[in-house]
């Protein structure tokens, strides 16, 4: 097993340890590291050693401050160090001190903990768009159920021809109109059916035609059952099923 060896430099190390004792004096927090087989070399620090490391809290507060409580211990500290002459105390401090000030709010306001949840929730983005979600699914059903609607349908076919004949029993110019409306609709079984009416209006040049123009209806009542694609209640109504159990969720 190999471990990740970290150099460590003692008279930083021994100079932090002086600044954080200083911190917060006799308080330490115990880790535990993992276990490792290779065993860390003078001056390093292995990653997975099995014993448990002493970390002090003011060393931990050093890097995590706060700036309400930690603040007037910085102040004092400094001018501790000012006046026993310590620079590289002085130095870190004062970079201390500047970042609470840089984190350090004015106005401070109190909250339970009931309250900082209650913000926490109404705020919180992935709730606001959570929130959507049962909208969302209610009109995905209405979709999946809007396929077995009826449909109403109308075709419109309008052509004028305009050629040479060379028979006179031929006719030369043809106007044809064409007009067919109807419903159709799809069942939960798969089965398609429809009903329609349509109308057609043919008018022609030949001299020879009795009825010109000449109109002929028709009515069409169709069904279509398919008995492998498309086929019964649970295929069709799939998609019906797992919106309304999204919309439960």
């Amino acid at each position: 097993m190999c471990g990740l060896a970290i150099s460590v430099d003692r008279h930083a190390e021994a100079q932090a340890d002086a600044t954080t004792a200083a911190w917060a004096p006799g308080t330490s927090v115990a880790t535990a590291l993992g276990s490792s087989s290779q065993q860390p070399e003078e001056g390093e620090l292995a990653a997975g050693h099995s014993d448990n490391v002493l970390i002090p809290k003011g060393r931990i507060d050093w890097h995590l401050p706060d700036p309400e409580i930690h603040r007037p211990g910085a102040l004092e500290l400094l001018e501790r160090a000012r006046q026993e002459g310590n620079k590289a105390v002085v130095t870190n401090i004062t970079r201390v001190i500047d970042r609470l000030d840089a984190i350090r709010r004015p106005e401070q306001l109190s909250l339970t903990l009931e309250d900082a949840l209650r913000r926490a929730l109404e705020n919180s983005y992935v709730i606001q768009v959570a929130s959507y979600n049962p909208a969302v699914e209610t009109t995905r059903v209405v979709e999946a159920e809007a396929a077995f609607d009826a449909v109403f349908f109308t075709d419109v076919i309008k052509n004028i021809q305009d050629r040479p004949s060379g028979s006179e029993l031929t006719s030369s110019d043809v106007d044809f109109f064409s007009l067919s409306s109807g419903v159709r609709k799809l069942l939960p079984l798969g089965t398609q059916v429809s009903a329609s009416y349509g109308m057609q209006r043919t008018k022609t040049s030949i001299q020879f035609q009795q009825i010109n123009p000449e109109y002929f209806n028709n009515i069409v009542l169709e069904m279509r059952q398919p008995f492998l694609r498309g086929f019964g209640l649970d295929q069709n109504r799939s998609l019906i099923m797992n919106f309304r159990r999204y919309h439960l969720i």
